[in-house]
């Protein structure tokens, strides 16, 4: 099948695929539903491991605030982004700074009713034992 071919689902799913940037599907509960390879290259998980699991979950105690501050907000209004710098926890045992954009209301089949997180940038990372200091 040819690039001119594909249909808008197919294109959807091939730019998710091969993004530079990590990208997750959330949906309503704030759990995970997909998330692409430059992310969990980043984070150092497997798909698998992050599937059906809450996003909150993985964030720095002090970075959990605002992050579902970001994630309310844009959850409760249409067609609305927001964006936080937050600390996620690595597979390795480190925090990851990141910085992210999260937005809903999508158009678009493969989006509706879910919100697409999108990291555009890894800042550095920590040790878990510097994080606390």
């Amino acid at each position: 099948m040819s690039e001119n071919t594909l249909g808008a689902k197919d294109q959807i799913e091939l730019i998710f695929n091969v993004a530079p940037m990590g990208l997750m599907l959330l949906n309503e509960d704030q759990e995970i539903i997909t998330a692409n390879r430059a992310l969990l290259t980043c984070l150092g998980y497997e798909e698998d491991e992050l599937k059906h699991t809450c996003l909150i979950d993985y964030c720095h105690p002090l970075d959990r605030e605002p992050l579902e501050k970001v994630l309310r907000r844009t959850g409760l209004q249409e067609a609305h982004t927001g964006s936080a710098v937050v600390r996620f926890l690595a597979k390795s045992g480190h925090y990851i700074w990141v910085e992210l954009s999260v937005g809903n209301n999508l158009t678009g089949q493969a989006f509706q009713g879910n919100s697409v997180v999108v990291v555009h940038k890894e800042l550095w990372k920590l040790s878990v034992r510097s994080a606390r200091s």
